[in-house]
């Protein structure tokens, strides 16, 4: 049966391989490494941590790590019976250690869905400008070509007010 504080141990190095510190993922990798429980999920996520790490030394920590931990397993597994076997992998430490990879994943999906909003809560604050005319600096040149344009924007409108007109008069109004 695995105890609470190895299970804090093991929450607490998984946790730290997600840093941005390099030095902070290679103590975790070394916690990870010293507990020394060889389960198929943490050594998928060394395995990863080999592959994608963009730090050198951190993917070095975790090769050493997982040659340990399988080397670890092999040897318990060949040489000594279950019931001496402190860090063997049984179904309490699974689920223990699966409960702790998806609780892990859960805050990091909610992290992610965090910062989704956020960026596009920012995003539609910078296309959505508003705007106040205050002063309309025109040449007086400019402004009767306006007028000019206006006034012929208008004689359709003048046209449909003059019916109007004309009908409501003939009805008697």
């Amino acid at each position: 049966m695995i105890s609470q504080q190895i299970k804090q141990e093991i929450t607490d190095a998984l946790k730290a391989l997600n840093d941005q510190n390099a030095a902070l993922r290679i103590e975790g990798i070394k916690q990870l490494e010293k507990i020394g429980i060889s389960h198929p999920q943490i050594i998928g996520r060394l395995q990863s941590i080999i592959a994608n790490d963009s730090s050198p030394d951190v993917r070095l920590t975790a090769q050493h790590a997982l040659d340990v931990l399988q080397n670890t397993q092999n040897d318990n597994s060949q040489n000594t019976p279950l019931q001496s076997q402190p860090n063997v992998v049984t179904p309490k430490v699974d689920s223990a250690i699966i409960d702790i990879l998806q609780k892990q994943n859960q805050i990091l999906e909610n992290i992610q869905t965090l910062i989704l909003n956020i960026t596009e809560k920012e995003s539609e604050k910078a296309y959505h400008i508003r705007s106040r005319i205050v002063d309309v600096d025109m040449s007086i040149g400019s402004m009767v070509v306006l007028s000019f344009k206006w006034l012929i924007a208008s004689i359709p409108v003048g046209i449909v007010i003059g019916f109007l007109l004309i009908l409501l008069g003939s009805c008697g109004y």
